[in-house]
């Protein structure tokens, strides 16, 4: 939130006087001004005036209101459903998006060339595909000279006791302090990110009744089971030493909202539902007031990080979830907190987003580490019953973004089972990647037990490639971005290429390279950033960082 404050010292503006602001102009060395990196239908230039030099400051009536569109696309995105059955047409999705990741209008069919790559029988009309056989794989396309693919579709002969379904489940509108109106937030869930469930998460102690009541008629209307599930809820926002932030998920409208505090709503009542202060005490009206199997929690990292371990309480019935990754950054400490303590959680990962687009979060500046984060679910329907059992049995899983296909069992039970098991445990697990795969690690709490790693890996002798890779936060709290610009130097070592590997924002990556030395910006929240560098003779040289 840039602001610009002009002061008249000498005298007073009258009327016809005129105070002209130029922003964006880079000449006689000036550094411009950055425009927001997303699109809003109605962005406010929002102009105020104290005219009395009282420090009373108002808003001027006449502050300018237009949109910010998104650039030309220069990337096309392609999204099919996870799990499908032989002989059930499905709609293969495309559309365009900018440098910083905000939609555009798909590319025409006539400067696409879409076909089907992996296994099985397909037929592909247009973006109409069809599964004669049990198959895997992947759409692959072409636009312009830039190939893309779409995540990995699972072709069954039958139908399967489960099916994957992908959803955002927390974000924030304009309502609190996102971008854009509760119908916009469900539209662009349901239409551009082509989710399957939904759910707002706005601050609580933003809220007035008027904007929970509205929110819950908005959930309502959106909701449409067997295409598009939405939850109302609310985020649960205090600060860590009180328990943190939470995620309360209903699974129906009409429950209470629970407030923190009151802190930025006007007139509120204190009564049997709010505040609830601290974590435990909201545990216990939840109890009270909400059937249990109506109510959902997930403990997450925002700008306050819930605090799970001793003393402060974590339920494990009203809350068995742990968000590992939003556009905060990625937090699987959060996760090993729980392990370390004996909590039996599942994971999910959502954007918390605040740019208007949930789901699809994109790049972007700011205090955002990455692109946001995806919940998958394994259900036998899409229902606002079946998600939300789902995940109350935490079967679920979450990914930084990419619909990666994910089966997960233990002596042929499902993920988010508890066994008691006094015999070996048989482990199988499937994973298809949205791209190569670099491994698979299998942990026991928070333990590595092995890591599998594809056979291009058994011998990389000869390779000249490497991958050097840095990341981490500096605290748990919401400062935590951490700064690595910098180079690395290669001393009797010539470089053939470099590329950046997973660096999050386009003002990111390699700044200038030559034979010897690349020259980085790097900003991390828990993630990793890296770079892949192809070396001239791999069998000598020395890298320094």
């Amino acid at each position: 939130m840039r602001c610009l404050v002009i002061d008249v010292y000498d005298g007073s503006l009258a009327a016809g006087d005129t105070v002209t602001i130029t922003l964006g102009d880079p000449s006689d060395e000036s550094p411009g001004i950055r425009a927001q990196t997303f699109q809003e239908s109605r962005h406010e230039f929002r102009v105020l005036v104290d005219p009395t030099n009282a420090c009373l400051v108002r808003r001027v009536a006449t502050s300018p209101v237009f949109s910010i569109i998104a650039a030309e696309p220069i990337q096309v995105v392609c999204l099919v459903p996870t799990t499908i059955v032989v002989g059930e047409p499905v709609e293969v999705f495309l559309k365009g998006e900018d440098g910083w990741g905000n939609p555009t209008v798909a590319p025409a069919l006539n400067e696409l060339e879409l076909r089907w790559q992996g296994t099985g029988a397909t037929r592909l009309d247009g973006t109409t595909l069809l599964f004669k056989s049990p198959s895997n794989g992947h759409v692959v396309g072409r636009w312009r000279d830039q190939l893309f693919s779409s995540n990995p579709a699972i072709a069954h002969g039958e139908a399967p006791r489960w099916r994957h379904y992908w959803g955002d489940l927390h974000a924030q509108s304009d309502a609190t302090v996102g971008t854009g109106d509760e119908v916009e937030y469900f539209s662009f869930g349901r239409d551009r990110a082509r989710l399957d469930f939904m759910s707002h998460q706005g601050n609580d102690f933003q809220m007035t009744d008027a904007d929970w009541r509205r929110l819950n008629e908005v959930s309502a209307r959106f909701n449409d089971e067997g295409r598009f599930v939405t939850f109302p809820g609310f985020e649960w926002s205090e600060n860590s030493p009180a328990g943190g932030d939470r995620n309360v998920f209903y699974l129906e409208e009409g429950q209470p909202i629970f407030r923190s505090s009151h802190w930025q709503v006007d007139g509120a009542r204190e009564d049997e539902f709010t505040p609830a202060h601290p974590v435990d005490e909201l545990f216990r009206r939840l109890r009270q007031h909400v059937p249990r199997e109506k109510v959902l929690l997930a403990a997450h990292v925002g700008g306050r990080y819930a605090e799970i371990r001793p003393p402060r309480v974590f339920d494990e019935q009203l809350g068995p979830l742990i968000e590992v990754a939003s556009c905060w950054g990625v937090f699987e400490w959060l996760l090993w907190d729980a392990l370390e303590h004996g909590y039996i959680v599942g994971v999910i990962c959502n954007s918390d987003g605040h740019k208007g687009r949930p789901g699809a979060e994109g790049l972007g500046a700011g205090q955002f580490g990455i692109s946001g984060g995806l919940t998958c679910v394994l259900a036998d329907g899409l229902s606002r019953k079946a998600i939300f059992s789902a995940l109350q049995a935490r079967r679920c899983y979450g990914t930084t973004g990419p619909r990666i296909a994910l089966s997960f069992s233990a002596n042929g039970q499902p993920m988010g089972t508890t066994l008691t098991i006094r015999t070996p445990v048989q482990i199988e697990a499937r994973v298809i990647g949205a791209g190569p795969v670099e491994s698979l690690q299998l942990f026991r709490g928070c333990e590595t037990l092995t890591v599998v790693r594809p056979g291009a890996f058994d011998d990389v002798r000869g390779s000249g490639r490497i991958r050097l890779s840095w990341g981490g936060a500096r605290i748990r709290g919401r400062s935590r971005r951490v700064t690595w610009d910098g180079r690395v130097r290669f001393e009797r070592q010539s470089i053939v290429r470099a590329e950046p590997f997973a660096f999050d924002a386009p003002s990111d990556g390699i700044l200038s390279i030559n034979d010897h030395e690349p020259r980085f910006r790097s900003r991390t929240t828990g993630d990793i950033d890296g770079l892949d560098i192809w070396c001239q003779q791999p069998d000598r040289g020395t890298l320094i960082v």
